[in-house]
């Protein structure tokens, strides 16, 4: 597996209008492919359409007669999403400026590293905007995550048991 890249991620999608307006206009995403027929697993009419991001990898979406949104499954919204980094405080803030020029929702959080954007799309598909990470200062070097995983597998187990 350590030879393999990520070519796209696939999404439902509950509204092609709202979705397409939301990666082109918001994303800026170029619409690169879309199909359409009926799925012979699916047995119902369907709609492919997928988005470019700037590394070759696209987020794809999936539409079929009768889709419905599913309930939430009591996660933390903020657990699952896709984090993407820009260059600089000055692209971060006029991302922040376009999420709002355009009406999207969306919450700042400050981290250790600095601000990070939380908004979704149409369908609940939760963004992360963060500026890309630099290197710590000297002396303060993160423990090393084989070491921090293990601890947390240990400490898991020790509150199991009790």
């Amino acid at each position: 597996m350590a030879n393999a890249t990520l070519d796209h991620l696939a999404f439902p999608s509950f509204d092609a209008a709202a979705t397409h307006r939301f990666y082109t206009e918001v994303m800026g995403l170029p619409l690169v492919r879309a199909s359409s027929g009926v799925s012979a697993q699916w047995r119902r009419p369907y709609l492919l359409f997928s988005y470019a991001l700037g590394n070759g990898t696209r987020l794809s979406f999936f539409e079929f007669d009768g889709i419905e949104r599913p309930e939430s499954d009591g996660m933390p919204r903020d657990i699952r999403h896709l984090g993407l980094s820009v260059p600089s405080a000055e692209a971060f803030d006029q991302w922040v400026a376009k999420l709002d020029r355009c009406g999207v929702e969306f919450a700042i959080e400050r981290h250790v590293d600095g601000r990070h954007a939380f908004f979704c799309d149409p369908n609940g598909v939760m963004f992360e905007i963060a500026v890309a990470p630099s290197e710590p200062p000297q002396g303060k070097r993160p423990a090393p995550p084989q070491k921090v995983i293990e601890q947390w597998i240990d400490a898991r187990r020790q509150r199991q048991d009790v």
